[in-house]
């Protein structure tokens, strides 16, 4: 009695082969070949590879036909859960077209078409179409993935209940073959999604590296402005006399525009202006790109254009020109979008070195202390004052240097106003805190005053310092403020 019989139809003729018991070294197998006399010995390799039952030759690719279009339509039918992606003739691209039209996330449409393809049947329960559906929580099922061309089911896959015996398992039935399988719950867990999960929430989409301009325009300052990319990869930004735009601050809203993501406030609003002005909106940014036509023509065209309306609380109504619907954003990110030319200016403040200092006044608390510098020895000494004591001249010194060094390189870490005006707005009132550093320049003798307001949202102190002329109010960067509090701010300057 064989082991096992295989056999073989081609071209109308039928070849058997049957396998026997395996050769004392168990490497090989004997077979036989059927009607013809003697007996071979072949590698037990092909004999290990027939299959125990049809079962496992068979595909177990739960969505097997999902990669062999035609269809341009995935609906998901589950209840009030249900949701459908069309495919744009146009773009190439899916969009949400059911219960509401929007647009679909690129990366989360991946992920869901992926786990598609990735799922398999762990076994195979039922071939017979007339199967009792209900024994299965298969009518109705729980949830049914249909692929179809327009409103045509070309193919489906319908999920139902688990066994009694094996909660880790689930019952599918894919509708083309009508077989019944068992599939893992992690992939009805991983296909659980909804409209809202795949919508692309971005209110800007655009490639960062091929974006021109950013032109802003607002109704609510009288500055509009246009920040433009130079042919090095430098932005400058402002008219009619552009100034070098600081590239951390430029990549920095590059990014944030790139990645801002609101909240559906209403999916089809016709009138923008009452709730929310949007119409016309309080402030716009337009993204350009050049754009070369066949005839070699140059253009900057649009690319993305976001419109930012009244706020309401902690957040912001905004809009994309090409939906009817109207998101809200932020707050605390729509006040990181520069609205004016100069909030983009180089944040270096001033620049001096350590040697150039020759003396420094530091005012806290109505009281004030001055300290020079000895050019000699680089020692800091006291001139005036009685509430500054110093136990340890060469400690004290070096640390006084590190933050002059560091003070010599400020840079802000953002502007937030321009104009003596703005004094009382961000808490520069008397008696405050104040440094003034002496220089000796190739110019003369140069004075710089930084002074010290109230803390910002984000923690950091308001600084006010003259820098090209102007006055600027912005935020101290954290390291050199903790050296300042340390060594020159607090009610006893007393220095180990």
């Amino acid at each position: 009695m064989p082991q096992a019989t295989l056999t073989l139809a081609y071209n109308g003729q039928r070849t058997e082969i049957a396998f026997g018991n395996r050769t004392a070294t168990g490497d090989a197998v004997y077979a036989q070949l059927a009607n013809r006399p003697g007996i071979f010995i072949v590698s037990a390799d092909i004999f290990n590879q027939l299959p125990h039952s049809a079962n496992e030759w068979r595909d177990t690719s739960l969505f097997s036909l999902v990669s062999a279009p035609p269809w341009n339509r995935i609906e998901f039918r589950a209840g009030s859960r249900s949701f459908a992606l069309d495919l744009d003739k146009e773009t190439g691209v899916f969009f949400l077209s059911k219960p509401t039209r929007a647009r679909a996330d690129p990366a989360r449409f991946e992920l869901l078409f992926r786990n598609l393809l990735a799922a398999q049947v762990k076994s195979f329960v039922n071939d017979n179409p007339r199967a009792d559906g209900e024994a299965y929580g298969l009518q109705p099922p729980e949830m049914e993935i249909a692929f179809a061309v327009g409103t045509n089911d070309q193919f489906g896959v319908q999920f139902g209940k688990s066994p009694t015996n094996d909660a880790s398992v689930i019952y599918a039935r894919r509708l083309l073959q009508t077989n019944i399988v068992l599939v893992s719950r992690a992939v009805f867990d991983e296909l659980q999604v909804t409209h809202s999960d795949l919508r692309d929430h971005r209110l800007v989409t655009f490639n960062i590296l091929q974006a021109d301009s950013i032109e802003v325009v607002s109704i609510e300052a009288s500055e509009n402005f246009t920040a433009r990319r130079q042919p090095g990869g430098t932005w400058v930004a402002g008219d009619p006399q552009p100034m070098a735009a600081d590239p951390e601050l430029m990549r920095d809203w590059l990014m944030l525009l790139a990645g801002l993501e609101g909240s559906v406030e209403s999916d089809v609003v016709t009138d923008f202006s009452t709730l929310y002005n949007l119409a016309p909106p309080a402030r716009q940014y337009l993204i350009r790109s050049a754009v070369t036509n066949a005839a070699g023509s140059v253009s900057n065209r649009v690319v993305a254009q976001l419109d930012l309306g009244a706020v309401q609380g902690d957040k912001v109504f905004a809009r994309r020109p090409d939906e009817p619907s109207v998101y809200s954003l932020p707050l605390t990110n729509v006040v990181r979008l520069p609205h004016a030319a100069w909030q983009l200016r180089e944040r270096r403040v001033w620049s001096f070195t350590t040697n150039q200092i020759t003396r420094l006044t530091v005012m806290f608390r109505g009281a004030t202390n001055v300290l020079q510098r000895n050019s000699g020895n680089h020692q800091w000494a006291i001139i005036s004052g009685s509430n500054l004591i110093i136990s340890n001249p060469i400690g004290f010194s070096y640390r006084l240097d590190e933050l002059m060094f560091q003070l010599g390189e400020l840079r802000a870490e953002s502007w937030i106003a321009r104009g003596e005006e703005n004094r009382g707005t961000y808490g520069f009132e008397p008696p405050g805190s104040r440094l003034s550093v002496e220089l000796k320049t190739g110019d003369g003798p140069r004075l710089l005053t930084l002074e010290f307001g109230a803390p910002s949202p984000s923690g950091l102190p308001y600084a006010l310092a003259v820098a090209d002329g102007q006055t600027w109010v912005f935020e101290f960067p954290k390291t050199p403020y903790f050296l300042m509090v340390r060594d020159l701010f607090s009610p006893l300057f007393r220095q180990p």
